[in-house]
């Protein structure tokens, strides 16, 4: 049974009074053993979280006690009993807080003790999804290693590939590549790894996923390419590194727009590029997309010009 744990626990003299969880945060074993005599090993606080929670969450994550182990705070507890899949109010396991923090030794423990690989949290996301979030790319290996499924989606459907590609977190994308990760895998939204590096405008992790053989003419659920959406963006050294990688500049989208027609931005590249797809307005100085002048009357023409 969960029960409300006591808000401190008496230290000896000389040190002032300390509560369970403050003992497991800081690392203090010699302290968190003798009150575990008195206290319940799987008792919850004000945020839901179990003694376990609370080790595993600061492995790594505060500096300042970097140096005291805390995976022999999670081991006691462990031995004496805890319930190390009792979630958080975000259904956040042990594992989850471990990964997040970049934990290795916490990691390896819970998963030598039994912790499911692909638990997940309220979201649907699994450690590894916290692992390419957090741009954890040395756990990757562990947790693939102990079952976690490469391609795992969240309720949206997103993969790992999809969180690292959209954050940049080149490190924890080569790992997963490594592990044979889909690089074409879509989300709800019928958006690639790729569609999300092109919005995003990073030159690097495009590279990196078109290297992998990423498509570049993958179509989302609106039908836009990388390409529409690096256009969108004004992303241009993204357009050119996806033209030069067989993006087809003709592929039209759900409203009958080819990638040259979304942003004024991309104009005089395009026409540099795709020879052909702008007319010059030499009152304006300006490029005017072809297809956008096909769909004007007169009267919109004069407007614009």
């Amino acid at each position: 049974q969960n029960t409300q744990l006591a808000s401190s626990a008496l230290l000896p003299s000389g040190r002032p009074q300390l509560s369970i969880f403050d003992a497991a945060a800081k690392g203090y074993l010699s302290e968190l053993e003798k009150t575990l005599k008195d206290n319940d090993i799987n008792a919850l606080n004000s945020a839901s979280e179990t003694l376990l929670h609370v080790a595993a969450a600061n492995g790594h994550l505060t500096i300042m006690e970097y140096l005291i182990s805390k995976a022999e705070s999670a081991e006691v507890l462990i031995e004496k009993g805890a319930n190390f899949r009792i979630k958080t109010l975000a259904s956040d396991t042990a594992l989850h807080l471990a990964v997040q923090a970049g934990a290795a030794s916490i990691t390896n423990l819970l998963l030598c003790k039994g912790m499911e690989a692909n638990v997940t949290n309220q979201v649907g996301e699994t450690p590894l999804h916290v692992a390419a979030l957090h741009n954890k790319g040395a756990l990757v290996s562990i947790l693939v290693n102990a079952g976690a499924k490469i391609n795992a989606v969240t309720k949206e459907l997103v993969t790992p590939l999809h969180i690292a590609s959209q954050r940049g977190n080149a490190d924890v994308v080569q790992q997963l590549l490594h592990h044979k990760a889909n690089v074409n895998v879509k989300d709800k939204q019928s958006k690639s790894p790729l569609h999300l590096a092109s919005e995003r405008g990073d030159n690097t992790m495009v590279e990196l996923l078109l290297n992998a053989n990423a498509d570049p003419n993958a179509q989302d659920r609106e039908k836009k390419t990388p390409l529409h959406t690096a256009a969108m963006r004004g992303h241009l050294n993204i357009v050119k590194v996806l033209l030069a990688k067989k993006g087809r500049s003709g592929v039209k989208d759900m409203d009958g727009l080819v990638p040259c027609s979304l942003t004024a931005n991309i104009q005089k590249l395009w026409w540099q590029t795709v020879p052909g797809s702008f007319t010059k307005n030499d009152l304006t100085d300006s490029w005017i997309p072809k297809q956008v002048l096909k769909r004007m009357g007169s009267n919109a023409l004069m407007s614009l010009i």
